[in-house]
């Protein structure tokens, strides 16, 4: 058995800060070819990422992030949740969601990505994840993450977001606008 691991994503991958577990002929194999493929991390940098372990901070890091993005997630929700037209998902895994436009015409989903942006919010459309000229039988839909922008400029792009879908369903429904107070 092999167990593999890194703190790329909880903390930053600038550290390049990972783990291999493996015993008998498969550590000796994979130390081998870990020697020959770069110098291994600084003892200053594990001594301090020990030392960030052992005293809690990682632990606090990782709760603030938790609860951080669940906030985020639930502006998310309450910002596109009831959006006419509009389907959400992808929202239970990663910090990104997916607004599905299942009614939407064919060319709707780069019109809609094209609007978004000239009001200053990057968004991608759904059909940019997939193999080009390859046919998915995917509805329209645009890809938006929530984990970088500050959380002010979160809700501002949310409530434009939010303001395009709703005209693209017809009448907009109240809570397709983000009204929460700046934080």
């Amino acid at each position: 058995m092999v167990l593999i691991g890194t703190l790329s994503k909880v903390l930053t991958p600038a550290l390049r800060f990972g783990w291999i577990v493996a015993s008998g002929e498969m550590r000796d194999r994979l130390g081998v070819v870990r020697a020959d493929l770069d110098l291994a991390v600084s003892a200053v940098t594990q001594e301090a990422l020990a030392a960030y372990l052992a005293d809690g901070s990682l632990a606090r890091h990782v709760a603030r992030r938790r609860r951080e993005y669940r906030h985020r997630r639930q502006l998310v929700l309450e910002a596109l949740g009831s959006t006419v037209g509009v389907t959400l998902t992808a929202m239970n895994g990663g910090l990104h969601a997916v607004a599905l436009l299942p009614d939407a015409a064919p060319d709707d989903e780069s019109r809609v990505v094209a609007e978004i942006a000239a009001r200053g919010v990057l968004v991608a459309g759904l059909g940019d994840y997939a193999f080009p000229g390859t046919p998915t039988g995917l509805p329209a839909g645009i890809v938006l993450g929530y984990a970088e922008p500050t959380t002010v400029r979160l809700t501002e792009a949310l409530s434009v977001i939010a303001e395009v879908l709703g005209r693209r369903g017809g009448a907009p429904d109240a809570g397709a606008f983000l009204t929460l107070g700046r934080s």
